[in-house]
Formats: structure tokens, sequence, C-alpha cells
């Protein structure tokens, strides 16, 4: 008979890591698209001197921050995987919590700014986009931090 150190997993636990897994690949794939469109956005723009809206700079900081956190979790999980203490991980678990204000006060940023903003379909498109999928992750967040 075979044994392992492995331990079984129940179907919620299998579930709520299907569930992260996704999430969090539609996070890196919105955040890698969104900081694409904006560079080639600004390059068109530069050529053509147009100015930028001011919903902008709240669009940016979203996405800025998001490529911040998924390079703080991929050092996370690497020092984790070295079985790293809470102690010298803990400065990395708060910028996660860092990114939810981050997140909460981009979102407001981009709903104020948008009531005097003449938008694209697209720019429209965009913004909403990320804001979900920025929202979406701090649940995941939330989750990863209080879940056991």
């Amino acid at each position: 008979m075979m044994t392992s150190d492995l331990e079984q997993i129940s179907g919620k636990t299998e579930f709520l890591m299907i569930a992260s897994l996704i999430i969090a690949i539609v996070f890196v794939l919105s955040i890698i698209l969104s900081l694409v469109s904006m560079t080639i956005s600004a390059i068109k723009n530069r050529k053509r001197d147009i100015s930028h809206h001011p919903i902008n700079r709240w669009y940016l900081l979203l996405n800025i921050a998001g490529l911040a956190v998924i390079a703080n979790i991929i050092g996370l999980a690497i020092r984790t995987l070295n079985y790293a203490s809470y102690a010298s991980v803990k400065i990395q678990i708060w910028i996660n919590i860092a990114y939810v204000l981050v997140v909460f006060v981009s979102v407001v940023g981009v709903i104020f700014k948008w009531k005097k903003s003449s938008l694209s379909r697209f720019q429209k498109i965009a913004y909403i986009l990320s804001s979900v999928v920025g929202m979406l992750f701090v649940l995941l967040i939330i989750c990863w931090e209080f879940y056991k």
C-alpha cells in the first residue's frame, strides 16, 4: 500500500484554489493588456499632441499598483515555498493590504472623474474592466488573508 505525506484537500478548498488561479490569471492578463494599451495610446497621442483625460491618472495608479502587487505575490510565493517565517513575510502581506486601499481610492477616483470626462466607448470598457478585475483581486487577497 502506497503512502504519501500530502494531505487530501476537500472539495471546497479545491474549488477555492481553482477559482483563485482563474482570477489571478485574468488579473495578470488584464494588467498586462491595460499597460500595453496605455503605452501605445501615450505614444500615439504624443505624436498627435493630444492631452490625456484626468481619469487616466487614476487608471494608471490602478494598473501600476496591480503590477506591483503581482511582483509582490510572486516574491511572497517564492519566500513561502522556502518555508520563511511569518515575521519575514509580514511586510509583503502589508503591501497586499495597502493594495486593497489603493484599489478602493483608484476606483472612487475613476467614478468621480467619470462624470466630468467625455470618454470613448473603448475607454469606458477599459476603465470598467480594470476596476472590476481590481475589485475581484481585492476579494481574492482578502480570501487569501482570512481563509483557513
